[in-house]
């Protein structure tokens, strides 16, 4: 203590003095930031290294990818990066070592129609530009119930008033041969489906359960 006193006696030793803790503060601060830079780079090759690696691999630049994203992580006790991006019509997945940059796993999963494409639109035969072969003609429900008529006997059926009621599905379609009414419909906390004959409005067949199932 009493040295410092000494050294702190006059104005010129106490500039020096703060000067030299200046300097000292100065250099951990930048020792600090070296260490911080090196913690967040994970001590290997980096994330932009390992997206370079990754897109190499896949055979697109970055310019050609999208969603790019990735992380650094452990796995099984080694430091990986785990890079994720789109590119073509795939999502790529990979998982890079943080040591050395080498490939450890890739996984590629086929994304759909590019957003730039629509599906082909397969062409109407000749002779018949009023239908597609591929697509089944709408039966013609002249001779019907009508799918109100059916709606109101499957509401009947359920002993469930129509204002408390909300139709989810009420469709013609064809069962075992013959045309029925799939009518769907929720009321409280129950969902009912009904067929009802298209012919002469009989109950096909019925279930109920609830929307909690």
């Amino acid at each position: 203590m009493n040295k410092l006193k000494t050294m702190l006696n006059s104005p010129k030793k106490i500039i020096s003095f703060v000067v030299m803790v200046i300097l000292i503060l100065a250099i951990m601060a930048f020792v600090g930031i070296k260490v911080g830079a090196s913690v967040l780079n994970n001590q290997g090759i980096g994330l932009e290294k390992a997206t370079a690696v990754a897109l190499q691999n896949a055979g697109y630049e970055e310019s050609e990818a999208s969603m790019i994203r990735g992380h650094y992580d452990h796995d099984d006790g080694l430091g990986v990066y785990e890079i994720e991006f789109k590119a073509g019509d795939y999502n790529y997945d990979y998982v890079i070592s943080a040591k050395d940059g080498t490939i450890i796993e890739v996984d590629r999963e086929y994304a759909g129609i590019p957003q730039n494409e629509t599906p082909e639109t397969p062409p109407v035969p000749e002779g018949d530009q009023g239908t597609n072969e591929n697509t089944p003609a709408a039966p013609d429900e002249s001779g019907y119930i009508g799918a109100d008529k059916a709606k109101e006997l499957a509401l009947q059926n359920a002993g469930v008033d129509a204002s408390s009621a909300t139709f989810t599905k009420a469709k013609l379609d064809r069962e075992d041969g013959i045309y029925v009414y799939d009518i769907e419909f929720i009321s409280g906390d129950i969902e009912y489906s009904y067929e009802i004959s298209a012919t002469d409005g009989s109950v096909v067949d019925k279930d109920s359960e609830s929307i909690y199932d």
